[in-house]
């Protein structure tokens, strides 16, 4: 059916987008790039963000826009209106930014979260031809637009906390309720793509349906512990002021070695799955794929925490989880949909 055939297609170029805004993400904060823009959405109050410092000072005979920003005492100003200067600053023209007190420029870093911001634009297009859509074609199927208007409001939200994480200067809960409506897009949309396909026949226990169901819960903690450790190791950059590496594994608390037990956890329950499923002859979709990401998520792991956390490693780290999370999800639904 060729509807079905276009909301696989939105739904999977969607979440190859989802997958590509977390990878950006996670080299923003790899590269402590989160505040490279001190505003949203803008950045430094310009749709095209400044590539040198001199376009963040004040210039004499020069002209600047409503809402134009400059970094001066350190502290973040933006004009009040459009006007255009004399030789002599006027502080009259300017108001000082006063939604948090970050005022460093930095090039790189602000085209690293600009580019963040890009590519979640981008993935606002097919998530809003999706949801039109299945709308337009709602007698077709209920269930899909009603998925596809979850997914938009979470992407929506989504953003709307982009702005908030900015505005707040990286609140740390503020961080982690982010990642946490990534993963929910990406749980949404795996629902919608596997409303697509025809229901098949399954001869998959029951226990071994709750056991997928509970790796699967487990696994979306764990990536949420992840993202915990994760501001942990951001407010130790801050403190340490990025230097002394080899001490910042001694500086975290327990929730770092409740990540790495949840990581075996779940290593022996998709081994015992795998396992099970070879010896009873029985189909999970994903499990073998599912189990040898796990193992290399394991692997990066240690090496995160016995090599100094690598800076490649945490990207990459963060998009296996994710491809994991996103494998586990549509192994369950479909050893759920029987025909």
């Amino acid at each position: 059916m060729k509807y079905l055939k276009n909301i696989k297609w939105l739904a999977q170029v969607e979440l190859a987008l989802i997958f590509l805004v977390i990878l950006a993400g996670s080299v923003v904060r790899m590269t402590g790039s989160g505040m490279g823009c001190p505003d949203w959405p803008k950045c430094y109050g310009l749709i095209i963000p400044p590539t040198q410092e001199s376009q963040v000072q004040w210039q004499g005979n020069s002209t600047y826009s409503e809402g134009q920003m400059i970094v001066k005492d350190e502290a973040v100003f933006k004009a009040k209106s459009d006007f255009s200067t004399t030789e002599t600053y006027n502080p009259e023209n300017w108001e000082q930014y006063t939604k948090h007190d970050y005022a460093i420029f930095n090039p790189v870093h602000t085209w690293i979260e600009y580019i963040n911001r890009l590519a979640s634009t981008v993935a606002g297009v097919p998530m809003l031809l999706l949801f039109l859509y299945s709308w337009l074609n709602f007698r077709k199927n209920k269930g899909i637009a009603i998925w596809s208007s979850i997914a938009l409001i979470l992407l929506l939200a989504e953003a709307w906390l982009g702005k908030l994480v900015v505005d707040g200067n990286l609140i740390p809960n503020q961080i982690t309720i982010h990642m946490l409506g990534a993963l929910l897009v990406l749980v949404v949309l795996v629902v919608i793509i596997e409303k697509t396909r025809t229901a098949e026949d399954s001869n998959v226990p029951d226990n071994i349906k709750t056991l997928l169901a509970l790796l699967a819960s487990l696994f979306f903690i764990q990536m949420l512990l992840g993202t915990q450790v994760r501001e942990q190791v951001d407010a130790i950059y801050k403190e340490m002021n990025g230097e002394n590496r080899d001490q910042w594994i001694g500086m975290l608390d327990f929730k770092v070695l409740i990540h790495r037990s949840f990581s075996w956890t779940s290593l022996i329950m998709a081994g015992w799955i795998y396992y099970k499923s070879k010896k009873e002859n029985f189909k999970v979709d994903h499990i073998k794929t599912i189990l040898i990401l796990i193992i290399t998520l394991g692997a990066s792991g240690a090496l995160l925490y016995y090599l100094a956390l690598p800076m490649l490693l945490q990207p990459l780290h963060l998009l296996i989880s994710s491809f994991v999370l996103v494998l586990l999800f549509q192994s369950l639904i479909r050893i759920n949909k029987v025909k």
